[in-house]
Formats: C-alpha cells, structure tokens, sequence
C-alpha cells in the first residue's frame, strides 16, 4: 500500500531531482522511492557490516565460527567419499 508523504527539500535537490526523473523518464517519486530504498539499503549493510566488526573481537564468537566451518569442512570431504 502506497501512502502520501510531503517534505521539504532544498531547491538544488529539486532541480537534481527534475533532472534525473527526466533523463530516465521516471516519475520523480519513483526516482525519490529508488533512491531512499539505495540509501535505507545502505545503512542496513553498514549496520551488519559493524556487527561482524564487533563480534570478530569476541573470542567465543570466533571459536564457534571455526569450529561450524570444521564441521562444514568434514561433511564436504565425507560427501566427497
């Protein structure tokens, strides 16, 4: 379900906005959609990427991590035969 949003933007944003909606000749809010969902994006993978950051630092976390890739490892050699 779509909803109504307003905002205010700066002019120049504007312009940029008119311009690139033309250019691809896409309504601006789907050139607006796109880019948020870029953006939203963007900082997901900047969150998980410093999550990993973090627990790489956690010895538990780094034991367990080697020791599911050893199990992994040895069900692919078992497998291989």
């Amino acid at each position: 379900m779509m909803q109504t949003f307003t905002s205010s933007l700066p002019e120049s944003l504007i312009d940029r906005l008119n311009e690139r909606a033309k250019a691809l000749k896409l309504p601006k809010n789907k050139v607006m959609e796109r880019a948020l969902q870029a953006y939203l994006n963007h900082l997901d993978r900047q969150e998980y990427k410093a999550t990993f950051l973090r627990m790489q630092q956690d010895p538990a976390f780094v034991a367990d991590l080697e020791m599911g890739l050893d199990d992994y490892l040895q069900s692919l050699e078992n497998e291989a035969g």
